[in-house]
């Protein structure tokens, strides 16, 4: 939710967000719900302006401490931008490992902490600084205070403060800072010109160092001093960035701490295959025959033999699927007739036989096709077996009586006679 704050909006107002930041109105969209998909390359370049940025973050830590400037709005901005171009220079786009040398960083040499009042303007005479076996020589010159050092109209004095701030590249041990590596110079206005000066610095193997000078103007009294810096009059520079090539041994001794940030070697990626898609296999002739004839000795296979169905319900004279016609002598031409099946039994007292409903066993071929086919046909529950023959005694015999609904077929037809 956006609010007015003066004559500005600040806040969010639909899709975008009002911004105020040291007196600038900035616009920008708002994040959405779904972040875009990153690739690769995207990816590379964020931790590449990480590293920047980090970098760049604790130079300023180190010499803001020890040089007390005031910077201007942008230098963050500035400093990040430089560091990033000397970062993609010497990044290694496989390994995304960052590979040195003694020149690396001699572009921020010259950098202003704040434009508004620049350093080289107001001293003509700078600091002269060469590495050499490990060694840094640092030699401020004779200055001419009348000629080389401005002072404003407000200030009668300077302090000139010089800085050496050494550190490792790739481990994270740095140079704990003490007051030979931050000699400081008092000028007097009526003065008229300084003792040239040198100092000599230890710089490990794979460690940089960083000269820089910086000028704090006073109004001085003989009791007490004012300091007239400000936003628009603090100059500070980099003098030198140089860097000691080769591989850092450790930590040196007790003068050594942990610092902040180093450029860590990231470990090698496997290596990534990718599937092709919509990918396709070249058959020779040779090939097609060979499994045309392995399809074919694969159909004309025998096939195993399947048992044959069996009725497993039980065969008696309740089983509403059977019906059962017995032979013997009857007193009329006709033998019995069975209502269900119509078949007639045998007056000459043969064997008894079995008489389905309605129900015929298969040919031969009708069932080598069923046994054949992928899905076999559901079975019939009365399908019969084959050799199965039930007898039931006659009830002409002698010593048994008929059923009470069993009649003799003569004596209807003498009735009807």
């Amino acid at each position: 939710m956006a609010r007015i704050v003066g004559e500005n909006i600040i806040g969010a107002v639909g899709p975008v967000v009002f911004s105020e930041h040291r007196g600038v109105n900035t616009l920008r969209a708002k994040n959405g719900p779904k972040a875009g998909k990153q690739t690769e390359q995207t990816k590379n370049s964020a931790s590449l302006f990480g590293d920047a940025s980090k970098f760049a973050a604790q130079i300023r830590y180190q010499l803001d401490g020890s040089l007390h400037f005031i910077p201007d709005g942008e230098m963050v901005n500035r400093l990040n931008r430089q560091m990033g171009i000397i970062l993609r220079r010497h990044c290694d786009k496989d390994t995304l490992n960052y590979d040195f040398h003694a020149r690396s960083f001699k572009s921020l040499v010259g950098f202003e902490f704040n434009m508004k009042s620049q350093l080289k303007e107001l001293l003509w005479t700078l600091p002269d600084t060469r590495l050499l076996n490990g060694k840094l020589r640092v030699t401020l010159p004779q200055i001419d205070i009348k000629k080389d050092l401005y002072f404003p109209d407000n200030a009668n004095s300077c302090t000139v403060f010089l800085n050496i701030q050494c550190s490792a590249l790739k481990d994270k041990y740095e140079k704990i800072p003490t007051y030979e590596m931050s000699p400081i110079l008092e000028i007097s206005k009526e003065d008229t010109h300084t003792i040239a000066q040198e100092w000599t610095f230890d710089v490990p193997e794979g460690c940089y160092c960083i000269t820089s000078i910086a000028l704090n103007y006073h109004y001085k009294w003989p009791r007490y001093q004012l300091s007239v810096n400000s936003p628009e009059m603090s100059p500070a520079m980099i003098c030198d960035f140089s860097v000691n090539p080769g591989t850092f041994a450790g930590k040196p001794d007790k003068t050594w701490w942990e610092g902040q940030f180093y450029f860590e070697d990231k470990a090698p990626k496997p290596a990534k295959t990718k599937a092709k898609k919509n990918s396709y296999i070249v058959l020779s002739d040779d090939d097609i025959q060979a499994g045309a004839e392995q399809t074919n000795n694969t159909i004309s296979a025998p096939q195993p033999e399947t048992a044959p169905y069996c009725l497993s319900a039980a065969l008696d004279g309740n089983n509403p699927f059977l019906t059962f016609t017995s032979a013997g002598n009857h007193s009329g031409p006709a033998g019995t007739t069975n209502a269900a099946s119509g078949q007639t039994a045998d007056p000459q007292g043969q064997e008894p036989e079995l008489i389905t409903n309605n129900v015929q066993s298969p040919t031969i071929p009708e069932a080598n096709q069923t046994r054949s086919s992928t899905k076999p046909a559901l079975a019939s529950p009365w399908y019969p077996a084959k050799n199965i023959s039930i007898k039931i005694p006659n009830p002409k015999q002698s010593g048994q009586t008929p059923p009470a609904n069993h009649q003799d077929q003569s004596k209807h037809k003498e009735e009807d006679g």
